[in-house]
């Protein structure tokens, strides 16, 4: 859901100018059934924050919750500039995000039969994060960390299944050094989504993003990836 959908959403898109070293990007809704080296197409190229890059068009741009989560983290580092990349596709399978060979090792030998499998969280979602891991350590010349901290939000199962259901929580050993969130439904969800960006917005986090390289205001001597300065 994008920022002008949700119900404070006018009053983001008009704050939005104030956040001059932000950065947006969103990827365009497109399919391969071969990984690519270059996105197929882009929704919203690298933009600074303005109403018509915050406020754009209905489930085009740009992400509530990412905004919200984004903006409050610029906030909380003391305005250092961040940029938000927003590739997203809502209800789909977790296999649609996966390269060829996690996909084998979990037992799935094509898209046909990825809705068939059962075993998401014990194998998809660690071999998930693996391969993202090890993608963003080569293609940023291992300046990124092999084990960078990867967090994810679980809505909170309710219900009598609950109880009797083991395969609606997530195991706590999915994963080193990622951390997970888990959120109750609130009534307006489809539009409440500031809630949702401020529970994203753990002060407590494991991943300590302040003392990050390249958030880190004290430490000068860990390396941070190359910016390149834009409009």
């Amino acid at each position: 859901m994008t920022v002008s959908d949700i119900f404070n959403g006018s009053i983001e898109i008009e704050n939005a100018i104030k956040y001059t070293k932000i950065r947006l990007f969103t990827a365009a809704l497109q399919t391969s059934s071969i990984p690519v080296e270059e996105l197929l197409d882009i929704e919203q190229n690298w933009s600074i924050p303005s109403s018509e890059t915050v406020g754009g068009p209905s489930w085009s741009y740009i992400s509530a919750v990412c905004w919200l989560y984004g903006r409050m983290i610029h906030e909380e580092l003391g305005g250092i500039p961040i940029g938000l990349i927003v590739s997203s596709w809502g209800g789909t399978p977790i296999e649609l995000w996966m390269p060829p060979q996690p996909l084998h090792d979990c037992g799935i030998s094509s898209e046909a039969n990825s809705e068939y499998n059962r075993d998401k969280y014990t194998c998809t979602f660690s071999k998930m994060i693996q391969s993202w891991r090890e993608i963003w350590h080569e293609r940023t010349n291992t300046i990124t960390h092999i084990q960078f901290p990867f967090g994810f939000v679980q809505i909170c199962c309710q219900g009598e299944i609950c109880a009797t259901n083991d395969d609606a929580w997530l195991p706590l050993s999915i994963s080193d050094k990622s951390h997970l969130i888990i959120i109750l439904r609130i009534r307006n969800a489809c539009t409440g989504k500031s809630i949702y960006g401020i529970r994203y917005l753990w002060h407590e986090t494991p991943c300590s993003y302040k003392q990050a390289a390249m958030y880190s205001i004290t430490d000068t001597n860990l390396t941070s990836p190359p910016y390149i300065k834009i409009n």
